[in-house]
């Protein structure tokens, strides 16, 4: 096999590679939820209408609990899971309420994983079930 020829195999699997690999980043998180169970278990605008608040369960089959995602976006713009995800709550959290600026989610059986107590300038409380 000649030089040349294997260039333009090696030249052939690297587009391949990069095809697969920019595929697989465009995909991504949305793929993984698109195979979820998806529900929105509550939506708020703030009071000021600045901010849009939402609790979104996840649910993706028998072997893993289910998981609470909180986001927070401007309230004009559409949720992003990646851009606008503030917290992971591990099983169902309840609802949300403002009090104010603060944002007050109601975890219900829901346990903290991954949360944060202020958001891009919002500040965030986690309250125990009702």
């Amino acid at each position: 096999m000649t030089n040349a020829r294997l260039g333009w195999i090696a030249a052939g699997v690297v587009c391949a590679l990069a095809l697969a690999y920019g595929a697989y980043l465009a995909v991504g998180v949305h793929e993984l939820a698109s195979v979820c169970a998806r529900e929105v278990i509550d939506e708020k605008v703030s009071p000021d209408g600045r901010r849009r608040a939402a609790l979104v369960y996840l649910d993706c089959g028998a072997t893993t609990s289910g998981t609470t995602w909180l986001l927070i976006a401007d309230a004009k713009a559409p949720f992003d899971d990646n851009r606008d995800r503030a917290a992971l709550l591990k099983r169902r959290a309840s609802r949300l309420e403002w009090a104010g600026t603060e944002l007050r989610v109601f975890k219900g059986k829901a346990e903290s994983s991954e949360i944060a107590e202020r958001f891009r300038g919002t500040p965030i409380s986690y309250c125990a079930a009702e």
